[in-house]
């Protein structure tokens, strides 16, 4: 039978394995080498000489390698090329242009020219514009002044349509010599970390080119004359072609090569695999075989991405790991660790560090180094007994954190420093299995990598089994292009994720079908001796193979957002007029506030935090003013976006929408509701314009105004809702026309419905109300019988203008604003992200400094033991269940949301429910976690802070309550609420 090669290149060791079938036939470890492709050479060689050992003979037909040339060449910036970005976006998304989500120390490497030109699609497939090709042409000649000679096309929702495809030839018709990726051929939904990973993905192609070459020759000079193929971050496999064109597939494919090798080795489908290494434990989930693959965004060497990458946390425990004794007899192992230089520093190498490889000779579980040179007093049986409970307490809690269910699971040790767990048994396990060449699973995986495809698309299911058979059948195709066998081939995953927002009988979802199988291989000569072959070179004839990168353990899904604004942290600004002057470092510390104040819901910050960071470096200024500034004859605009997060990040604002919707309001106000004191007269004289729904609302579906003209002295802007994307977008429109921005907002928190809105909690009219889209479109509610009927007529608007609009509601007075918004909501938000940034640059708690200053209670810190949410007429309904540790060890609790978090009870005792803010946290960050996030196994703590009074009230519970939400409960107030320093004054002169 033919033999297959895996090797797999880490930070420290290069592993390789020859295997005939399912059977390692041969292994071989090898310090990895500078040059990378030298060290993997010796560990074949290695490979080849124990497979002879064992008397075995066979022809190599494939090589598959895992490597860490591609993140070397991120971290240490090496290699790099600079790329230009083509985003077919029309109308919409260029408030935020390619690059805009990239450090300025890579973006000072990568930039090569970006260029937003007409093109890009809705989620359900309509062009928001057709193709300008004399645009391409323009970035054609300007893209080559400049040198680049790597591009990136990027459209749109172009999963749904083929004008990435299309613009991809025409590019490559006028300049034959540039290299191209086209982005929905590399990720998913999200078009700036889309963008980000496609960029990674152009700039890797040189090194991709080079390394492929070097190892073909290496391999060459082995005498073998075979198939090279490259394993990616899902555990199967690239062929050459592809590892070419999409070397970002490869990033991380150490850690699933682990994953693999575990279920190759044991069998074993499902479970949990624990790697453990010289310096570090890296812990993923097997499904199916293949690793469970981490949320839609993950952090590749600090940059911003969402392709398929395995879930897996890292903890540090290893052969290296530092163990230290206290006076008191208490044990500690880790995280410091010798590494390296574990040879020369550990006991049993002649050194004076104490380590977990000491404990494993003292054991007779390794047999390295000199046990004679231990100190038998120090490595008495009492501290031994200690060091193996605490390693067993760190795997015990990395397993813990990576389940999905609180059952037990299978464990399956691997990895040289497996051996470290004494006892086959962890609490968290049903079973735990050490299978045989544990020490070489990786290579394992990397030699019996299949062959995968993927369709990820939004969709419309209107006939849900013609779409899915039809799916099914395209990904077949993939499959067959890829080299895989579209007749014996498994589907792995099938994912339905239907879009928030979307109603009445439409359908929308995100599918996702991902299919592996065998690779095709047309094998030749299967009767000649390779291993005899290999076993006869001499390796100095490939000493002459050379690289640029010096391998590194790096750490792959690090989030480093915002780290280089942080650092430059400063004191509010508010000048002699008494205006808070927004600096870079408040908008960090708004964006952090706004995901407390979200409360699981509305929407992600991020998109406004990175276009008023824009504005500001762009030289634009934005002040808040005090509510009692509000001059007497002042007019206040609200604002923000209706919309689903799913579509918001991939048709991102064009920075029109709410400025549009803004500037409609008021010139509805001049042309419509100044100029008829009865509106049903209005309504009357233009019947031909005014449409009237099922609920008696009447609305103009696209409304132009005479003159769009504004006079915007005395004129501020004010925020709907604090919580969520809404939170920034008024300080942006702030930034864009020059207005001052009044701090204070509508709802005081995040909530689902227009209904909630203050003015309108208070019977104030919610007409007239406008939704502008990225094309202009405007649409006007005339009048209405309710904030509830206006809110369901603009879902259906919102919907036909693809799901997403900026949106203002009826302007108001300095006494409205006092009478119907909480005061000093953008303050609020500043101090709660600067009280958890300083937290944690101080290495202190930032969940009670959020207490502390807000007079909230702790409800619970620990675990999500369980979650269950599902999409009901248009919005994300579920529950966690969150177990205690420590202090609240013997308690556990529900939280129940409603697109945000409504109740949180004990068993039968309802500990809060809204109005007052129930908000899940990151147990260590102290930021808010969307409920569309929240998954078993994540540390939170479960918080409440108190409700401002404006949701108090009688009339308020009424919409806002626990009983408006269907909750037969009596609110009762968490805590007095203690109000919020205002940053900007009053100015009385």
């Amino acid at each position: 039978m033919a033999v297959v090669v895996g090797i797999d290149v880490g930070g420290t060791n290069t592993d390789c394995v020859l295997m005939r079938g399912s059977n390692v036939i041969g292994c071989s470890k090898s310090t990895t080498s500078t040059d990378v492709t030298m060290g993997a050479m010796r560990a074949l060689h290695g490979a080849a000489v124990d497979a002879r050992s064992r008397n075995e003979k066979g022809r190599i037909v494939q090589v598959n390698i895992g490597t860490t040339h591609f993140m070397n060449a991120l971290v240490e910036r090496k290699g790099l090329v600079r790329v230009a970005i083509i985003r077919l976006c029309g109308s919409a998304s260029t408030a935020l242009p390619p690059f805009s989500d990239i450090s300025s120390s890579l973006h000072n490497v990568l930039f090569g020219g970006e260029y937003m030109v007409d093109g890009g699609c809705e989620y359900n497939g309509t062009p928001i514009s057709q193709i300008n090709f004399n645009q391409i042409e323009d970035a054609i000649r300007d893209i080559k002044l400049k040198g680049v000679a790597n591009c990136v096309i990027s459209g749109v929702f172009s999963s749904v349509d083929s004008q990435e495809i299309a613009v991809g030839e025409y590019l490559k018709s006028k300049f034959p010599d540039i290299s191209v990726t086209l982005s929905h051929q590399v990720s998913s939904t999200g078009i700036l970390e889309r963008e980000n990973a496609s960029l990674l993905n152009e700039t890797l192609k040189p090194i991709s080119k080079n390394m492929l070459r070097s190892f073909e020759v290496g391999i060459e000079n082995l005498g073998l004359d075979c198939n090279v193929f490259f394993t990616q971050n899902d555990g199967t496999l690239l062929t050459p072609e592809d590892a070419l064109t999409y070397p970002v597939r490869s990033v991380s494919c150490g850690p699933t090569n682990s994953l693999r090798g575990g279920y190759f080795l044991s069998g074993i489908k499902d479970g949990i695999v624990v790697d453990i290494g010289g310096t570090t434990t890296d812990v993923g989930a097997l499904v199916g075989g293949f690793p469970r693959q981490a949320g839609s965004v993950v952090y590749m060497g600090g940059i911003r991405t969402n392709f398929s990458l395995p879930d897996t946390s890292s903890v540090g425990l290893g052969g290296g790991s530092v163990v230290g004794v206290g006076v008191d007899g208490i044990v500690t192992v880790g995280p410091r660790s010798v590494g390296h230089r574990l040879e020369t520093d550990s006991l049993v190498f002649g050194g004076d560090v104490f380590t977990t490889t000491d404990v494993a000779v003292a054991e007779d579980l390794l047999d390295i180094g000199n046990k004679d040179l231990l100190d038998k007093e120090l490595l008495d049986k009492a501290v031994i007994d200690k060091v193996h409970n605490k390693i067993l307490e760190i795997v015990e809690d990395a397993v813990d954190q990576m389940k999905t269910s609180k059952e037990p699971v299978k464990v399956l040790l691997v990895g040289g420093g497996s051996c470290l767990i004494k006892s086959l048994e962890l609490k968290c396990a049903s079973q735990v299995i050490r299978p045989p060449f544990y020490d070489v699973a990786n290579a394992v995986g990397a030699a019996l990598s299949q062959i995968s495809a993927t369709f990820d698309r939004i969709v419309i299911m209107d006939n849900r089994e013609r779409t899915l058979s039809d799916a099914k059948e395209e990904a077949k195709v993939m499959l067959g292009r890829a080299g895989g066998d579209m007749d014996n081939n498994e589907i792995t995953e099938i994912s339905e994720i239907q879009l928030s927002y979307v109603q009445g009988t439409v359908n929308t979802v995100r599918l996702k079908i991902k299919i592996v199988s065998d690779l095709l291989l047309q094998v030749d000569d299967v009767g000649r001796d390779d291993i005899a072959g290999v076993c006869s070179r001499d390796l100095s004839a490939i000493e002459r193979l050379s690289g640029s990168f010096n391998p590194k353990s790096v750490e792959i899904l690090k989030n480093v957002e915002g780290s280089e604004i942080v650092e430059q942290h400063t004191e509010a600004v508010v000048n002699k007029d008494g205006e808070w002057i927004v600096s870079l470092y408040d908008v960090e510390c708004m964006s952090v506030g706004a995901t407390i104040l979200g409360c699981g819901g509305g929407g992600s910050p991020r998109a406004g935090r990175l276009r008023l960071i824009k504005m500001l470096k762009d030289g634009r200024t934005t002040k808040i003013i005090d509510p009692s500034s509000i001059p007497r004859d002042g007019k206040v605009v609200n604002i923000a976006f209706m919309g689903a997060p799913t579509i918001l990040i991939e048709k991102l604002c064009t920075g029109k929408e709410t400025v549009q919707a803004v500037t409609y309001l008021r010139r509805v106000y001049s042309e419509i509701v100044d100029k008829f004191t009865d509106i049903d007269v209005f309504i009357k004289n233009n019947g031909n314009l005014c449409k009237v729904d099922d609920k008696g609302v009447v609305y103009i579906e696209d409304w132009s105004p005479v003159d769009a003209g504004v006079n915007w002295s005395n004129t501020s802007v004010i925020c709907a809702e604090v919580g969520g994307l809404n939170s920034l977008e008024p300080v942006a429109i702030g930034a864009a026309l020059g207005i001052p921005v009044v701090d204070a907002d509508g709802m005081g928190r995040a909530f689902p419905e227009l209904q909630m809105f203050g003015p309108f909690v208070y019977g104030e009219s919610s007409a007239p109300a406008v939704l502008t889209d990225n094309k202009g479109r405007c649409a006007v509610i005339v009048k209405s019988p309710s904030a509830k009927a206006t809110e369901d007529r603009f879902r259906f608007i919102v919907t036909e203008m693809g799901i997403s609009g900026g949106l203002s509601m009826v302007s108001c007075d300095k006494e409205g604003v006092g009478r119907y918004f909480v005061a000093n909501s953008l303050s609020r938000i500043r101090h709660l992200g600067h009280a958890v940034l300083t937290a944690k640059r101080e290495n202190k708690s930032p969940v009670g400094r959020i207490i502390e200053m807000e007079n909230g209670k702790l409800l619970i810190s620990g675990k999500i033991v369980d979650s269950f949410r599902r999409i009901q007429g248009g919005f994300n309904f579920g529950s966690i269940t969150v177990q205690g540790t420590r202090a609240f060890a013997d308690k556990s609790i529900v939280v129940e949301f409603q697109n945000e978090n409504l109740i949180a009870k004990c068993g039968d005792e309802i500990l809060a429910s809204v109005p007052d803010l129930i908000a899940v946290l990151n147990l260590e960050l102290g930021t808010g976690i969307p409920c569309e996030e929240l998954r078993y196994g994540l540390r939170v703590s479960v918080i409440c802070l108190p409700a401002p009074p404006l949701l108090t009230t009688p009339e308020a519970l009424r919409v806002v309550g626990p009983k408006a939400f269907g909750y037969d409960v009596t609110y009762n107030p968490i805590g007095d609420y203690m109000g919020t320093r205002p940053i900007p004054t009053f100015n009385l002169e």
